[in-house]
């Protein structure tokens, strides 16, 4: 079910967050991005 498996990434993206290790990834992801522009 396609309900079931976003409410499973969803409670994985919110369990990374609660960690820091979502933003420390975003934070990482956007350096790689810019430093490609």
């Amino acid at each position: 079910h396609e309900g079931g498996l976003f409410q499973f990434l969803l409670s994985k993206i919110l369990e990374l967050k609660h960690r820091n290790i979502f933003q420390a990834f975003l934070c990482d992801l956007s350096s790689r991005v810019l430093s490609k522009q």
